[in-house]
């Protein structure tokens, strides 16, 4: 068998688990382009089999929510995250990892389907009322680069508006039918 040489800056759980197969899940530091001086701090997950990537957020600044009522009968769905998969080469966040996201609520899509947890960084309502969302990664390295758009019916009003800082993202929608969320991923620059 070939021996294993440490990697001393690794770019990702991946390269972490290779170099150190005996490693647990848990906080590793990750290094941007494998530069020593360009570290962040990284939950890693599933080591060593299927290694992800994860950075760890505030559950109560990191929310989506879709309100029942109106066209939407059943109970308001809202999701929690602490902690949001990364990709640690692009720094594209997965909206739809749910691994460390936590929701409570059930309701039914004006589609006729079962809703009971939400993508992260997602407004919606269908009638309903007043949702809100909200993406931060305040005490990180990272800032979020503003992708948000409002969709939906017409007659629906939203708003994603970031915070001077660049590390919150806050979002509402209201009306008929619409949403508020990442126009496609939500990409993070990390900021040395």
């Amino acid at each position: 068998m070939p021996e294993v040489t440490p990697n001393a800056t690794p770019r990702s759980c991946e390269e972490l688990a290779k170099s150190h197969p005996d490693a647990t899940d848990g906080d590793f530091k990750l290094y941007v382009d494998g530069k020593p001086d360009t570290w962040w701090l990284a939950y890693c997950a599933d080591l060593p089999d299927a290694p992800k990537t994860y950075l760890t957020v505030d559950p109560n600044m990191n929310w989506s929510q879709y309100i029942a009522g109106g066209r939407a009968p059943g109970t308001t769905v809202t999701t929690r995250f602490d902690k949001l998969r990364i990709d640690p080469l692009t720094f594209e966040v997965d909206t739809s990892d749910l691994t460390f996201a936590v929701s409570d609520g059930a309701l039914t899509d004006v589609g006729g389907g079962a809703v009971t947890e939400m993508p992260l960084g997602v407004a919606k309502t269908c009638g309903g009322g007043y949702a809100t969302a909200n993406v931060s990664v305040m005490g990180t390295p990272f800032y979020i680069q503003n992708n948000f758009a409002l969709g939906g019916d017409p007659g629906h009003a939203g708003y994603a508006g970031i915070w001077p800082n660049n590390q919150v993202i806050e979002m509402w929608a209201d009306g008929d039918c619409g949403w508020v969320g990442p126009d496609h991923e939500i990409v993070l620059t990390f900021v040395h």
